[in-house]
Protein backbone atom coordinates (compact mmCIF):
# COMPACT_ATOMS: atom_id res chain seq x y z
CA UNK A 1 0.00 0.00 0.00
CA UNK A 2 1.32 3.51 -0.76
CA UNK A 3 1.94 5.86 1.94
CA UNK A 4 0.20 8.82 0.28
CA UNK A 5 -2.76 6.76 -0.17
CA UNK A 6 -2.61 5.32 3.64
CA UNK A 7 -2.64 8.88 4.68
CA UNK A 8 -5.44 10.25 2.84
CA UNK A 9 -7.28 7.18 4.42
CA UNK A 10 -6.38 7.88 7.62
CA UNK A 11 -7.34 11.33 7.56
CA UNK A 12 -10.77 10.58 6.18
CA UNK A 13 -11.04 7.89 8.93
CA UNK A 14 -10.28 10.18 11.90
CA UNK A 15 -10.66 14.00 10.58
CA UNK A 16 -14.64 13.79 10.84
CA UNK A 17 -14.64 12.63 14.45
CA UNK A 18 -12.24 15.69 15.65
CA UNK A 19 -15.51 17.93 15.07
CA UNK A 20 -17.06 17.37 18.02
CA UNK A 21 -17.32 15.76 21.32
CA UNK A 22 -18.50 12.16 20.87
CA UNK A 23 -21.72 11.32 23.06
CA UNK A 24 -20.13 9.09 25.77
CA UNK A 25 -22.94 6.58 27.15
CA UNK A 26 -23.10 5.78 30.77
CA UNK A 27 -22.94 2.07 30.67
CA UNK A 28 -19.63 1.41 31.72
CA UNK A 29 -20.72 3.26 35.00
CA UNK A 30 -23.91 1.18 35.49
CA UNK A 31 -22.21 -2.07 34.72
CA UNK A 32 -19.34 -1.54 36.79
CA UNK A 33 -19.89 0.62 39.46
CA UNK A 34 -17.31 2.96 38.85
CA UNK A 35 -15.97 6.25 36.49
CA UNK A 36 -13.61 4.64 33.76
CA UNK A 37 -10.19 5.44 33.83
CA UNK A 38 -9.11 8.30 31.92
CA UNK A 39 -6.41 8.16 29.82
CA UNK A 40 -3.69 9.96 31.27
CA UNK A 41 -4.50 8.05 34.73
CA UNK A 42 -4.35 5.47 32.34
CA UNK A 43 -0.87 6.07 30.91
CA UNK A 44 0.48 6.96 34.62
CA UNK A 45 -0.39 3.94 36.09
CA UNK A 46 1.09 1.64 33.54
CA UNK A 47 4.07 3.79 32.32
CA UNK A 48 6.09 0.82 33.21
CA UNK A 49 4.36 -1.66 31.14
CA UNK A 50 4.06 0.69 28.10
CA UNK A 51 7.80 2.15 27.94
CA UNK A 52 8.84 -1.93 27.91
CA UNK A 53 9.86 -1.71 31.44
CA UNK A 54 12.65 0.83 30.99
CA UNK A 55 10.58 3.97 32.51
CA UNK A 56 13.08 5.54 34.69
CA UNK A 57 11.42 8.27 37.58
CA UNK A 58 12.32 11.96 37.12
CA UNK A 59 14.62 13.48 39.36
CA UNK A 60 13.42 16.43 40.61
Amino acid sequence: MKAGFALVMLMLHFLPRFQAEPRISRDFVRIMGKDPTSLENFVWRERTKLSGGIHQPSQG
